[in-house]
């Protein structure tokens, strides 16, 4: 089954290949660092040109162990401008900074201190905050935002603290964004521990206090009453490729042609008008399923969470930093639609020209 997509979001997996053995990873899927691959990377570049993203994540096993990431984060850019954001591993974040004329965001993933991320991913944290410490001047001098995801869990909560203060010593702009593990009621998670939540919320609220540059994706997360069938709007929003070039929709990776669905998803951004074509979309969605989009999905991640929060009219803690994605790249054919389709399946009261103004407003 093809889904309709907007397409505005595009997560590229560039790379099986990883230095790494995080425990978070599916390690089936995950290649030796010296492992050979053959990828003809100019050419996925021109297929997404089709889509034309706003917003591409450039993530992997490792990016930086792609030899010509700078070629191709600027083909990218060349082609249609998107805001690029690279998820960096931490091991050595020196060798993004060849990208860097050429990106807007380089996210380092650490869990904590010391032998905190050492537990997960291998190496010492410490280590890894001090080396992206090395390149602030570089990302200050290219424009690029320079971020630390940790993902919280049971094991590292009690350490948050340490980690945003030794942050905050290398440089006070890094921002760190604290994220719930996957699955949300494994045995990490906190998020069905109210004496943990109320822990969490102490130490983030600290965090502020002290001037901590720190965000989090908790509020996305715990917006659902239950985990194992949630309700998922930014799907038709995000599309994924794979280090093969595979273009899928999300969720479970439904695969989209090079010209997309029943309503091809190059039709939204055509000289036709994307008020129009949503329109055609809708009611051929309905036609075919008998009912209203199917919003329905059985996997729950963080992704782009953030969407759903401002389509329900909600405040996301997350939404002033990932907003600056679309900053500039939203026009008035993009709002038509998106209001046309927000209005017609999620939020009948969804007030466009708020969305629109935290748009502008977010640089």
């Amino acid at each position: 089954m093809a889904r309709d997509n907007f397409a505005w979001i595009c997560t590229w997996k560039i790379t099986h290949r990883c230095n790494l053995s995080c425990t978070y990873c599916d390690h089936t899927v995950m290649r030796p660092a010296g492992a050979n691959e053959r990828v003809d990377y100019r050419r996925i570049a021109a297929g997404l040109e089709r889509f034309a993203p706003k917003i591409v994540n450039i993530s992997g096993g490792e990016p930086t162990l792609v030899a010509g990431l700078p070629d191709i984060v600027r083909d990218l850019k060349s082609r249609f401008n998107p805001f690029i954001r690279i998820v960096h591993n931490g091991t050595q974040p020196h060798k993004a900074v060849p990208a860097f004329p050429y990106i807007d965001r380089l996210v380092v993933s650490v869990d904590g201190p010391g032998d905190v991320n050492r537990a997960t991913r291998g190496i010492d944290g410490n280590r890894v905050v001090d080396k992206l410490g090395a390149i602030v001047d570089d990302a200050a001098m290219n424009g690029v935002e320079l971020a630390v995801n940790t993902v919280v869990t049971k094991n590292n909560l009690g350490s948050l603290g340490e980690l945003a203060d030794r942050i905050h010593r290398v440089a006070p702009s890094i921002v760190l964004s604290l994220t719930p593990v996957m699955p949300p009621d494994g045995p990490l998670s906190i998020l069905l521990r109210d004496d943990l939540l109320e822990e969490f919320e102490c130490t983030y609220q600290g965090l502020r206090e002290r001037g901590v540059h720190v965000m989090h994706t908790f509020d996305s997360v715990r917006r659902h009453t239950t985990f194992s069938c949630i309700e998922c709007f930014n799907q038709f929003f995000t599309i994924r490729v794979s280090p093969e070039g595979r273009i899928s929709a999300c969720p479970m990776n439904v695969p989209l042609k090079a010209a997309v669905a029943h309503v091809p998803v190059r039709k939204l951004v055509s000289i036709r008008g994307l008020k129009h074509a949503l329109a055609e979309t809708v009611k051929a969605a309905k036609a075919r399923f008998g009912r209203d989009i199917d919003f329905s999905c059985s996997t729950i991640c963080n992704c782009e969470s953030w969407l759903d929060m401002l389509f329900l009219g909600m405040e996301s803690n997350a939404a002033p930093v990932y907003l600056r994605g679309l900053h500039g790249r939203l026009g008035d054919r993009d709002y038509a639609g998106l209001e046309e389709f927000v209005k017609t399946n999620i939020n009948p009261d969804f007030d466009i020209a708020a969305f629109r103004k935290r748009v502008d407003a977010a640089v």
